[in-house]
């Protein structure tokens, strides 16, 4: 095998890879400011050479998890960063978004477009594989594939995934049930996994040299290794589709059910400690010099901390709060024009569902808490070592074989986190040690600090909720908290999957989609409730907790957002398909489902965890 020019072809991916240069003042929109720069496998179901295939590669791992700043804006930041309680818009983009929980048409466009993209250079190459003699490259363009068709699917809920993985171009595309698209995402996975191994026991130089220039996340190098690290994290997304689908019941791949494919991704090896974070270093492509949400948050101010992170960082007393985020960014007047902070003050953060008002006015949210700078270099992390342990600590909980106990990978999860986040050992015993903000040795001033209070606009303070008591930092063995339960919290499954969920949504900053998958599927962390205005512009179907505030007891629990409704752009085309087989779909051939925000997807079951 000859593969020449191959940094030619690595040089045109990384032009393919350049963004527009813009700022919000004169944005466009999402689909026009991008349709200059798909690269060109857009209308090509196969690749020519080899090359070709690493240059497509290349662009697909880029937008995975989108690294130019306006596209990871409209694919996470506009919307699931606030789902998950991470970061929050301050302001209403020029009156298109009222409140943070309203549906926006516009804003929902990321993620099909992002996922698209994807698909456009990964089919290619999954399809021209053997025939190129290059199995092991298209065994990568599967996982790439994979993955971005999972997380897809974790917003909207069904899509035309074998209309996708076809490239079909024109409309009607049927779209499949998610039941369906678990299946053949583990089939993909199976055979890709089942093509590295065999590689590995026969490896052929040039074709590492290949490997080599197609891998921009592993974060390591050799040949060797990236095909190690590759095998890991299709063993990882396994482990991870796993317990996403805990709660469905009679569902089965292979004859094997969730708990065996679990067991099965664990013993055949997933990302574990020592081991890099997932994902592209920012310094390693032309588009992205930082994490695309730092630019996003520093220079044009169009996102803030949510006040539920705010919150759950000061109610664990963690350390990130002050790594992670800046103090308010200036002399911060409220609503009736009084000083309430003076600059750098404090960490404060936005309750979802505020008001948002004009971007214009230079007293109010924009103010409120940023990110960091430490945040600067941030990997785009598609996968954390972090998660794979809290995972494993999860099936561990629920009596799965994972190779250890639940304590051990809960207690080694926060460690990982903390040793990549630059803290030190007694930094971590200190964390662990902590006994919740319940107990008798929390001082006044602390507790205080960790009822939420919105500076600009007291009308949204929460001076009392039964959340606010968050249970200690350790795995079991505390129990001195009078606000968490009467028995004991060592055997509370519960309660310990409270913790492991908690410290999880910690660690996993800013992995937004995957937290809010978690809170879908589990109800936790508890996130600061959101304002009423997030339900009032909302599409109906969403509703917040009923709450006693004056005990600041949770009558009712309320339906919080369960998905993004479909992006049609106005398109009657993408309307009609939607009727005629997404809402058949969504109710998984029995029913119909609507496309709403607070329909479940297949996986979201409204039943306890244990």
């Amino acid at each position: 095998m000859k593969y020449i020019n191959i940094k030619i072809y690595i040089l045109l991916a990384c032009i393919c890879c350049l963004s527009l240069s813009s700022c919000y003042d004169d944005m466009e929109s999402y689909e026009t400011a991008n349709e200059n720069t798909q690269a060109t496998s857009q209308y090509t179901d196969s690749v020519d050479s080899p090359e070709i295939g690493v240059m497509f590669l290349r662009e697909a791992q880029c937008r995975v998890i989108d690294t130019r700043e306006h596209k990871y804006q409209y694919q996470f930041n506009l919307h699931i960063d606030d789902y998950a309680g991470y970061m929050s818009v301050p302001h209403n983009f020029e009156s298109r978004i009222a409140s943070s929980f309203a549906f926006s048409d516009e804003f929902a466009s990321g993620p099909k477009t992002s996922f698209t993209w994807v698909a456009q250079q990964t089919v290619p190459v999954m399809n021209s594989a053997k025939k190129m003699n290059i199995e092991p490259i298209g065994a990568i363009s599967s996982i790439i594939f994979s993955y971005a068709a999972h997380q897809f699917s974790n917003v909207h809920g069904p899509f035309p995934y074998k209309d996708f993985r076809a490239l079909k171009e024109r409309h009607p595309l049927n779209y499949d049930k998610l039941s369906d698209i678990y299946t053949w995402t583990f089939e993909v996975l199976d055979s890709a996994i089942l093509v590295l191994q065999k590689y590995q026991q026969y490896p052929d130089a040039e074709m590492d040299l290949l490997i080599e220039q197609t891998d921009m996340v592993s974060g390591v190098t050799g040949a060797s290794s990236i095909v190690t690290q590759w095998l890991k994290l299709a063993n990882s997304l396994r482990l991870r589709m796993a317990m996403n689908i805990v709660k469905v019941e009679n569902y089965t791949y292979n004859g094997m059910t969730a708990q065996q494919i679990a067991e099965d991704a664990v013993s055949k090896g997933v990302l574990q400690k020592g081991d890099p974070t997932f994902g592209i270093r920012p310094a390693t492509v032309t588009e992205a010099i930082n994490h695309p949400l730092f630019k996003i948050s520093k220079s044009w101010l169009d996102t803030r901390l949510n006040a539920s992170m705010e919150n759950i960082l000061r109610r664990t007393q963690n350390p990130m709060l002050e790594r992670w985020f800046n103090k308010n960014l200036g002399n911060l007047r409220n609503v009736n024009k009084k000083t309430a902070l003076a600059k750098g003050e404090k960490h404060i953060g936005i309750r979802s569902g505020i008001y948002l008002r004009d971007r214009s006015y230079d007293q109010d949210y924009k103010l409120f808490s940023d990110l960091s700078d430490y945040l600067m270099k941030e990997v785009i992390a598609w996968f954390k070592v972090e998660e794979v342990l809290f995972l494993q600590a999860e099936g561990a909980l629920r009596g799965w074989n994972m190779g250890g106990s639940a304590e051990n990978f809960y207690d080694e999860a926060i460690r990982e986190s903390f040793d990549k986040n630059g803290q030190s050992p007694d930094d971590y015993e200190q964390y662990m040690a902590f006994r919740g903000m319940g107990d008798i040795t929390v001082s006044d001033e602390d507790k205080a600090n960790a009822i939420y209070k919105d500076y600009y606009d007291p009308d949204n303070d929460i001076p009392r909720w039964d959340g606010y008591y968050m249970l200690n930092n350790r795995y079991g063995g505390l129990d001195t908290n009078p606000y968490v339960s009467a028995s004991t919290e060592a055997g509370n499954k519960e309660l310990q999957l409270e913790k492991i969920i908690t410290q999880k949504w910690i660690a996993l900053f800013p992995m937004s989609l995957v937290a809010w998958t978690d809170y879908r599927r589990t109800g936790y962390p508890k996130l600061l409730p959101a304002c009423d205005f997030a339900y009032v512009d909302a599409d109906g179907t969403i509703y917040g907790d009923e709450i006693n505030w004056s005990t600041g007891e949770t009558v009712r629990k309320g339906l919080y957002i369960r998905r993004m409704p479909y992006n049609t752009g106005g398109d009657s085309n993408i309307k009609s398909e939607i009727a005629a087989t997404a809402l058949d779909a969504l109710g998984e051939g029995a029913k119909q489902l609507p496309d709403k925000q607070g329909t479940r997807l297949w996986w979201d079951i409204d039943k306890s965890n244990f």
